[in-house]
């Protein structure tokens, strides 16, 4: 019976480090640099807040990345609760071998220098270099 046991736990476990899980960046990784096989799984995930005049939004991809969802993660609110924040996360799986770089945009009102009026724009905001290999 022990016999049993231990070789159900041996395959369970030889199971968990087959599935090898998706790399996961946060906001803490901007200007860093990940590196990925063809076929891995790569998840992008940014504090964010869709209750204030700022939204993020992917600016470039590269080409060797396949963009597979983008959703807005709520954090817990509680019935008529307002203002609360949550993540922006988009998934990608690695397509082909090569070098680029993902960068994520703030849209919003932005002020220049000296002036007092507010304009719409686009600012970089984070980025991320992924370097992809066969």
């Amino acid at each position: 019976m022990r016999r049993i046991m231990l070789m159900a736990l041996l395959v369970a476990l030889l199971g968990v480090a087959a599935c090898g899980g998706a790399t996961t960046v946060t906001d803490e990784d901007d200007g860093s640099t990940v590196t990925l096989s063809v076929g891995d799984e790569l998840v992008v995930k940014l504090e964010a807040n869709r209750t204030t005049p700022y939204t993020l939004g992917l600016g470039d991809v590269p080409k060797q990345l396949e963009l597979v969802s983008a959703e807005y993660d709520q954090d817990f609110a509680f019935p008529g609760q307002t203002g609360v924040g949550g993540n922006e996360v988009w998934e990608f799986t690695a397509v082909k071998p090569g070098n680029g770089t993902i960068v994520v945009e703030m849209h919003g009102e932005f002020y220049e220098e000296g002036s007092d009026t507010p304009t719409q724009g686009t600012e970089p905001w984070w980025s991320l270099d992924v370097v992809v290999g066969e």
